[in-house]
């Protein structure tokens, strides 16, 4: 997470080291949260000092803060929370230390994977993943069956940052858990390690009721340049979500089958504007591609009676410097 609040007086940072002592684990908590906002780098050294809080949420909440903030000043304390009775406060150290890039980790994190916390196994897995840690391969693909969620979700995305071809039949019976996110971090996974044979069973996926899953599923077979998945994704198109529908129009016009075009062009009456500018970037640039079938499908729908219709049409013919 980026902080983009703007710079605090020191006074506020004063009265927020002040609130770090207050009894109240609460009023602790929102100083963490406060002081991750400071764009002050003064504001670290708070933030070092709250991991040693008496309070387990106290403690996890100023490691992540800690991490999101790039505090490369606070690794050692963030190395010692490693040994944390907490689960939550060890797993939320180990994140921190990723997004620091702290590779001196790895091992710690390599015996996390058969950890006895849930947390544990879960952060340990988004590790390897983040770090290329192909040694973690085989745990990884054990790991997709955990009786936790979010351990299954972690092992899904580890397998998919590692592009591990061994593991797409695992990921396809992924799509079917019972889990939303373990299923669309299943279909992300697949789309990253581009394995034509997990077409069928991401075809299926564009059916599930997760809109996340539909999305993820969308995506991966266009990466897959998928054709098959040309008739289903215009039916997509239709879908009551609009992040859904938006990502049905990326992938029709990343595949680029000509028989798309018209369910495209007809898109620009959809009533959301961002999904409206999707269509328009994506015909242009199939039109970079291969702009004949472009062309002469705008031309055919010039008498359309639709005023967005209308209007998306000759935005692309200008964008192509064509008369309108």
């Amino acid at each position: 997470m980026t902080n983009t609040s703007n710079a605090a007086p020191p006074e506020t940072l004063t009265l927020l080291k002040k609130q770090l002592r207050d009894p109240d684990e609460f009023q602790r908590l929102a100083a963490i949260h406060a002081l991750f906002r400071l764009e002050l780098p003064e504001a670290d050294a708070p933030l070092i000092e709250a991991l040693n809080d008496s309070d387990s949420g106290v403690r996890e909440a100023a490691a992540l803060a800690l991490g999101e903030r790039g505090a490369l000043q606070a690794l050692p304390a963030l190395r010692g929370r490693l040994n944390d009775p907490h689960p939550l406060v060890w797993a939320a150290a180990m994140d921190a230390l990723v997004l620091l890039e702290d590779r001196e980790i790895v091992p710690q994190a390599l015996a996390g994977l058969n950890a006895e916390a849930a947390e544990k196994r879960a952060a340990s897995a988004g590790a390897m993943g983040a770090f290329q840690v192909a040694e973690a391969l085989p745990t990884c693909r054990q790991l997709i069956s955990d009786p936790d969620p979010d351990v299954r979700i972690a092992a899904a995305q580890a397998l998919g940052d590692l592009k591990d071809g061994e593991a797409v039949s695992l990921l396809q019976q992924a799509l079917k858990d019972e889990t939303s996110a373990v299923c669309s971090t299943a279909a992300w996974a697949l789309g990253e390690i581009g394995d034509p044979c997990a077409i069928p069973d991401l075809l299926k996926a564009l059916d599930n009721l997760g809109s996340e899953v539909r999305i993820q599923a969308a995506t991966a077979l266009a990466l897959l340049r998928a054709e098959e998945a040309v008739t289903p994704l215009v039916a997509l198109l239709q879908d009551l979500i609009v992040d859904v529908r938006g990502t049905a129009v990326w992938a029709l016009g990343e595949i680029q089958a000509p028989v798309s075009l018209n369910a495209l062009i007809s898109t620009f009456a959809d009533p959301d504007n961002d999904v409206q500018g999707q269509v328009y970037e994506s015909l242009l640039n199939w039109a970079d591609n291969d702009p004949e079938p472009v062309i002469a499908a705008l031309r055919a729908h010039q008498a359309e009676v639709h005023p967005q219709i209308q209007v998306g049409i000759a935005a692309c013919l200008a964008a192509l410097n064509l008369p309108v």
